[in-house]
């Protein structure tokens, strides 16, 4: 079989990157790595070579890594579209949705004959970020370039699912499971879609496909738990089997034509983004009527949705309630969700309830880790609550870890550990902090505190 690669590269470099992919294909990380690092060896320009390092370590959950083999395939060649893409999906596991759009936007015209995936990458980012119009058409466009690629199908059953169109979340999710029948997360949303439509022992049949392709734990378990709350005992081997037999014939009841494109004209209402902007205007009445609307309706009960009540009823100092949501949010995504742990830790530490405070911050930068994913707010609140113990140790390890986390991106950890050192008498290393924060931000609500503290430890800031 020819080289992929020949074209691009010397016999011996391509052999070492056909061997490299071929381990990689096998999921033998280890060995695909020793490939690309002797074809880097040989040609240190070799951008196909540092991009499936990035992937090798992206597999494997290491985000630092993989990002830093990505921005260095990118400074050799700065339009090289799959490091682009890979790094833009970087940013989208941990949730920066913003530079991850910017990124596929940008590879989206370089991909060639794999444009259909970035139109499904970019749509799915545009679809967290509730820009549902935009990101239909995206689907679309993936799905007219291929029609045959399941995760376009499958990240517009999980739009639809938002929008609160389940019957036609329900067609996506089953045209995905119909081209890709092992498809662990098109089963799940289509049991979401039927447990909408209240048929409820179908949604338990989709549920049970789910599991049985899963291979994430943490997903298993959460499937697991949607069918416990169904109530139906376990559905025998024979009669899945049938079930699955029915989704792939397609033989099913559809409810009329299909509306994948009348759901892309008529702009679905994204009920809890329009509730989500309410918080970040801080209209916190009308954002709690919103929410608590929402979570009436069937299928709503989410953990953003819980967190997000919780959010503005502690705003309103409602605090027992606050309280309430939290726990359920963190019930019904079984620790999942760390924001909602977060924000119980902070109404502990309010009330100077420090014990459970540590705890909720132990378990929401956990939960965070778990998934991939940093959490500076969370470290640096575990460090007031330390030092507030008297744990001046603990504290300043916390706050070590969310400067590393953060970068530039959270001043106030600077000043936050400066009073720290000058309370230890680090006098040196005080000034130091305390001049990162008023460098990082010169309009802080604490610039006048840093100023006055700096002033006293005889620094003219």
């Amino acid at each position: 079989m020819p080289s992929a690669f020949a074209a691009r590269y010397s016999g011996e470099v391509a052999q070492h990157l056909d061997a490299g992919k071929a381990y990689l294909d096998q999921r033998n990380y280890e060995d695909a790595r020793i490939e690309f690092n002797l074809a880097l060896h040989a040609d240190p320009n070799c951008t196909d070579a540092l991009n499936n390092l990035g992937v090798s370590c992206l597999r494997e959950g290491n985000f630092k890594d993989a990002k830093s083999y990505f921005e260095s395939a990118l400074r050799l060649e700065p339009h090289y579209c799959p490091s682009l893409n890979n790094l833009a999906e970087i940013y989208y596991l941990q949730g920066d949705l913003d530079d991850a759009i910017i990124l596929y936007r940008e590879a989206l015209p370089l991909a060639n004959d794999r444009q259909f995936e970035i139109h499904t990458n970019l749509a799915n980012a545009l679809r967290d970020k509730n820009q549902f119009k935009e990101a239909i058409e995206h689907y679309k466009e993936a799905i007219r370039e291929d029609p045959h690629f399941a995760p376009a199908y499958n990240g517009f059953a999980k739009l639809s699912l938002s929008a609160q169109s389940y019957d036609v979340a329900y067609r996506q999710a089953l045209k995905a499971v119909q081209l890709k029948p092992d498809y662990a997360t098109a089963y799940f949303h289509l049991g979401l879609a039927e447990t909408a439509r209240k048929h409820r022992l179908e949604a338990v049949k989709a549920f049970m496909l789910s599991l049985r392709y899963e291979k994430n734990p943490s997903y298993a378990r959460e499937t697991q738990q949607l069918i416990d709350r169904l109530g139906y005992s376990t559905v025998g081997q024979h009669e899945l089997d049938q079930y699955q037999d029915t989704l792939k014939r397609g033989d099913v009841d559809l409810h009329g034509k299909n509306t994948m494109i009348a759901l892309g004209d008529q702009a679905p209402k994204p009920s809890l983004a329009s509730a989500q902007q309410l918080i970040t205007e801080r209209q916190w009445s009308q954002a709690e009527h919103k929410l608590e609307t929402l979570l009436k309706m069937p299928g709503m009960e989410d953990p953003v949705l819980l967190n997000d009540l919780g959010l503005t009823l502690a705003a309103q100092k409602q605090y027992q309630k606050a309280v309430s949501y939290y726990k359920r949010a963190i019930d019904l995504s079984r620790g999942k969700c760390f924001t909602a742990s977060y924000n119980l830790g902070q109404i502990y530490r309010a009330q100077g309830n420090l014990a459970d405070a540590e705890k909720e911050f132990h378990s929401a930068i956990s939960s965070a880790s778990e998934q991939n994913k940093m959490f500076p707010l969370a470290h640096n609140a575990l460090g007031l609550v330390l030092k507030q113990k008297g744990d001046t140790q603990g504290a300043e390890a916390a706050y070590k870890m969310a400067i590393s986390q953060a970068g530039t991106d959270l001043p106030v950890v600077h000043f936050n550990y400066a009073i720290l050192l000058e309370k230890t008498e680090r006098t040196r290393e005080a000034v130091r902090e305390y001049s990162n924060y008023l460098r990082l931000a010169p309009e802080g609500s604490n610039v006048k505190h840093a100023q006055a503290r700096l002033k006293r430890l005889g620094v003219d800031s």
